[in-house]
């Protein structure tokens, strides 16, 4: 392994970690230690528990995506977490662009270092540069529209229109 390749692979763990504390939080302290960090009130951490279970459980297989690529090929890896900062980059339109910064940061940098220290050929790290920038500019975009229409119906619900 090569010392890029090494440290690509360190950022990478540390996306991964990081989404093992999400999964934690998100499938089994919801109701306690997850509302700090999510800013929830108990009635919502209540009515959205099975929810975020589910949540966790996505976050987890992101972190099976990149272990599994760290072991197989460095493309599965890049793969995984260009979707995290897909993921991140929806997070950021709908919810908060804090989390753009506390999830999708880590994850842009694993990427990067992925394409530009371990990937051995142009052709594909242009592909994968293009896949990280639609991947996010989507992500983004359907989380903002999603919030919008959402607002929306909200304010049409309470005029009763």
């Amino acid at each position: 392994m090569s010392t890029g390749e090494t440290i690509a692979n360190i950022f990478a763990a540390l996306v991964a970690v990081e989404h093992i504390y999400i999964f934690v939080l998100e499938a089994f302290l919801w109701r306690t230690r997850a509302r700090r960090v999510f800013r929830t009130t108990e009635e919502q951490a209540n009515m959205s528990a099975v929810l975020a279970a589910n949540q966790g459980f996505y976050n987890l297989m992101l972190v099976w995506g990149i272990v599994t690529g760290m072991i197989v090929n460095s493309q599965i890896t890049t793969l995984f977490t260009t979707m995290v900062f897909a993921a991140a980059s929806f997070g950021a339109g709908s919810l908060s662009i804090r989390i753009l910064f506390v999830q999708g940061l880590p994850a842009l940098l694993a990427t990067l270092l992925l394409i530009f220290l371990v990937t051995p050929d142009q052709q594909t790290q242009i592909y994968q540069l293009v896949t990280l920038f639609l991947s996010s500019l989507i992500g983004y975009i359907l989380g903002n529209g999603i919030t919008r229409r959402e607002k929306c119906y909200s304010e049409l619900k309470e005029t009763g229109k």
